[in-house]
């Protein structure tokens, strides 16, 4: 499993993730670019800021991300069954 597999299937169990989550469960530096993958392959991934502290101290805003629909949901057909149509 790779990890936008990884990050796919956590989302879509119902759970929220930000990068630091990503980083400390799967290993994944770079969460924007999975999510990114994730929306063009038809997940409904919806952004949500949160307020963190960072090492200093500051109050600052991250996003959590959470998958509210996967492609099926949403009436898309998949890869293979786009080819088949065509």
């Amino acid at each position: 499993m790779n990890q936008t597999q990884a990050v796919r299937d956590y989302l879509v169990a119902g759970n929220g993730l930000t990068s630091l989550e990503a980083i400390q469960k799967f290993g994944c530096t770079r969460l924007s670019a999975k999510i990114f993958d994730l929306r063009k392959k038809g997940y409904a991934i919806e952004s949500e800021p949160v307020d963190v502290y960072d090492r200093y101290g500051k109050r600052t805003q991250v996003a959590r991300y959470k998958c509210v629909k996967t492609p099926e949901e949403r009436g898309l057909l998949n890869g293979k069954e786009r080819k088949e149509r065509n």
